[in-house]
């Protein structure tokens, strides 16, 4: 029998607070255009919740590997 799986709503789960940046992060954070906002890094409308997901994708971004189609 195929086991069935339920994902939870994002109201039952607990929000995720990144760890605030460093002073070195910072730098890095205004070289790529990246934010951090009420406990999250905040890259192209997307958050995430650590720098180093964020500052690949800006990276990616900004070196033209990212298609929008995907």
């Amino acid at each position: 029998m195929a086991r069935k799986h339920h994902l939870k709503s994002a109201e039952t789960q607990p929000a995720v607070i990144a760890v605030p940046p460093t002073e070195t992060d910072l730098q890095l954070m205004a070289t790529l255009g990246i934010r951090f906002e009420a406990g999250a890094y905040h890259f192209s409308c997307i958050l995430y919740d650590n720098l180093h997901d964020a500052a690949n994708f800006a990276r990616m971004v900004g070196a033209g590997r990212y298609d929008e189609r995907l």
